[in-house]
């Protein structure tokens, strides 16, 4: 498995918290067992793999709601394009009324199209462009 990119935010709803009966587990150096849910393993896997490659990891819990300029810093965006991305309205304002916030999972959302979109767009370009290598069939 490939490091799929250096900053990667996991978050899992209620649903995907729920531990399956014989599914993914730990197990410590006692031998104990700890069930673990299926979407946090695929989180556990991630940081596995980039230690194994060599990558830093750094671990943080991020709150449900973040500021405007935290989110955009942890999703790699500048702020004005994260304010115009989300729907209007849900910004709320944060507890002293100095900061717009944001819905951690709207723009986590947000993150997934905007770096499907532009999946799209790089094959496309190549699509494109091997088009034209091709020889002209006479």
């Amino acid at each position: 498995m490939t490091v799929p990119s250096l900053s990667e935010i996991f978050m899992i709803s209620g649903e995907e918290r729920r531990l399956v009966p014989d599914g993914p587990a730990i197990v410590d150096t006692e031998g104990e067992r700890h069930d673990v849910p299926p979407k946090a393993l695929d989180a556990l896997h991630y940081v596995e793999t980039a230690l194994r490659e060599g990558y830093a990891v750094q671990i943080s819990l991020l709150p449900h709601e973040l500021p405007l300029r935290e989110a955009a810093r942890a999703v790699d965006m500048s702020e004005d394009e994260l304010r115009s991305s989300l729907p209007s309205g849900d910004q709320p304002m944060g507890p002293d009324d100095s900061d717009e916030w944001v819905q951690l999972d709207q723009v986590l959302q947000l993150q997934r199209r905007v770096r499907a979109s532009r999946r799209e767009q790089r094959t496309a370009e190549r699509d494109a462009y091997e088009e034209e290598l091709e020889p002209d069939k006479w």
